[in-house]
């Protein structure tokens, strides 16, 4: 099965601050995907980095590749209108947007799952997996 969503040494820095490093995943079409970790990982940095709302954040620096459905979202002539009507992101709270609200209503896609579908838990831990 191709992936839907490819990341590959994706490494994020809001300043100096280096919020995600080389994190490689791939995500399968029409599957459950999970991630999970503790508060300040990185969890809502990758989810952000899936439709290019990083960029919105002053002072952010981006390497590594994402790639959905083939296409490397971070090129040079990519439409980032385009990648956010096919990658939406459903926050925690409201988040204003720097367009018209007309062009910022938009819907994630939801897949069914079914008991044919393998589901996928991905956790992330900022420093290791934690000692018990």
């Amino acid at each position: 099965m191709s992936a839907h969503i490819d990341v590959t040494n994706l490494n994020v820095f809001y300043g100096k601050q280096q919020a995600l490093t080389n994190v490689s995943i791939s995500i399968p079409r029409q599957q459950i995907t999970v991630i999970m970790g503790p508060s300040g990982c990185g969890k809502t940095t990758l989810l952000k980095s899936f439709n290019r709302f990083l960029e919105l954040t002053d002072g952010t620096t981006i390497t590594g590749a994402v790639h959905v459905d083939g296409q490397n979202i971070y090129a040079g002539d990519v439409d980032v209108t385009a990648v956010r009507k096919r990658v939406g992101l459903l926050a925690q709270r409201p988040t204003p947007l720097p367009m018209s609200m007309y062009q910022a209503s938009y819907s994630a896609p939801v897949w069914p799952a079914s008991s044919s579908s393998s589901n996928r838990i991905v956790t992330f831990w900022p420093l290791g997996v934690p000692s018990e």
